[in-house]
């Protein structure tokens, strides 16, 4: 199984971000891979969304992957309610 890792921006930790667009919420995640890795090894990226306590809010498998921008695109419309303005979690 392949490992990916989501990249550092310079001064940040790792980032991603959310969007809604017509009604679905959406969370973009870049990621960084081998070279040793090809994309046809890759069946599917999943996230395991859970709170700073370690508690699992779920889990959530990609929507699309570009392979050129090397982001995956999660649907998490099932989990918007779960997150509190103000809180931390783990992705």
């Amino acid at each position: 199984m392949a490992k990916l890792y989501p990249p550092n921006i310079n001064g940040t930790i790792p980032a991603f971000y959310s969007d809604t667009i017509n009604g679905t919420t959406t969370m973009v995640v870049p990621f960084s891979m081998n070279k040793a890795v090809g994309f046809k090894e890759i069946e599917g990226i999943e996230v395991k969304i859970k709170s700073l306590n370690g508690t699992l809010i779920g889990v959530c498998p990609s929507s699309y992957i570009n392979e050129i921008e090397m982001t995956a695109t999660f649907n998490v419309s099932d989990f918007k309610d779960s997150f509190l303005m103000g809180n931390y979690y783990k992705i």
